[in-house]
């Protein structure tokens, strides 16, 4: 499969890990205008030592709305993520680049890119309250799901009093209002949360040396348990339960096998050091829990 993609960066280097990567390319100019032949699978946005996506960003998305948008950045800024997703990048790949993990990205969005089907919009804007906007607009997509037997999107952009959610018998959590007046909560945490079902919530802190926390905080409605130093386990760690009123320390071994284990991971992966457990030990032992796993499944021995 031939990859064609559309550049835009002032890094003439970055020609070279592309094609390193099996991966041909055009230069756009800074207006995002170019001569690409034929619309391109992906568009590759240079974001390095900038603080924001370049305007020609909307030129490009109009040009080519089929193809995915890869950023290229030096670090994760939060405020450019912010931008970005609400821009439709699709991926984004962080420096150090490789021909590989360039490569790796614009095939994964490639190969995940589904045929884009135009679909019709309706708007419906009343002159004032009170003349029926909301009845004609849901009945309208009520009767158009119907028809058409496929998905009909139903968006309510009243800031305030919004009832398409009462026609439809639902009640929704959070309204236009709510994400107008917190926007500028979509940081680095945001990114790195889970919504669950039963409104659990799931943290993630992922990044050497990096870490925004320090411990774990587990919440419930009768108490919390909290783990001091899970990133790096040592001896004795302690954890942390309450209930109530009540106070429980719980102090764990630990073993001398895992001390130093994540120091050690972060120092092969940054500064390309020596693992103490070998990549053959580790797939050995993804295997075995493979076998455990399916044994349980199965309730029959697994021959390994």
């Amino acid at each position: 499969m031939v990859i064609h993609v559309a550049v835009l960066s002032s890094d003439s280097r970055l020609d070279e890990v592309l094609r390193a990567a099996g991966i041909t390319a055009t230069r756009l100019g800074r207006d995002g205008r170019g001569g690409v032949q034929g619309p391109p699978s992906a568009i590759i946005v240079d974001v390095r030592g900038q603080s924001q996506l370049p305007p020609a960003l909307l030129t490009i998305r109009k040009d080519y709305p089929a193809a995915s948008v890869i950023l290229v950045a030096s670090t994760l800024d939060p405020r450019v993520m912010l931008e970005a997703m609400r821009a439709g990048v699709s991926e984004c790949v962080q420096e150090p680049l490789t021909p590989e993990t360039l490569g790796q990205a614009i095939r994964r969005v490639v190969s995940g890119a589904q045929p884009v089907h135009a679909g019709q919009v309706f708007a419906f804007v009343g002159a004032k309250g009170g003349v029926g906007t909301t009845t004609l607009s849901v009945n309208t997509a009520a009767m158009l799901a119907r028809a058409a037997k496929s998905d009909v999107l139903l968006i309510d952009l009243h800031v305030g009093l919004g009832d398409a959610a009462l026609f439809l018998g639902v009640e929704p959590r959070f309204s236009v209002i709510d994400a107008l007046e917190n926007v500028h909560r979509v940081d680095e945490s945001f990114f790195g949360q889970l919504h669950f079902s039963n409104d659990v919530y799931a943290q993630f802190d992922c990044g050497f040396r990096t870490l925004q926390r320090t411990h774990i905080e587990l919440v419930g409605d009768k108490g919390n348990i909290t783990i001091k130093t899970p990133f790096t386990p040592k001896l004795n760690e302690e954890i942390i339960v309450i209930n109530g009123d009540e106070k429980q320390v719980i102090t764990t071994p630990g073993e001398d096998l895992y001390l130093g284990e994540v120091e050690n991971m972060a120092d092969a992966i940054l500064d390309d050091k020596a693992t103490r457990i070998s990549l053959a030990d580790s797939r050995n032992n993804v295997a075995t829990i493979k076998a455990l796993l399916r044994s349980t499944q199965e309730g029959k021995p697994i021959k390994m």
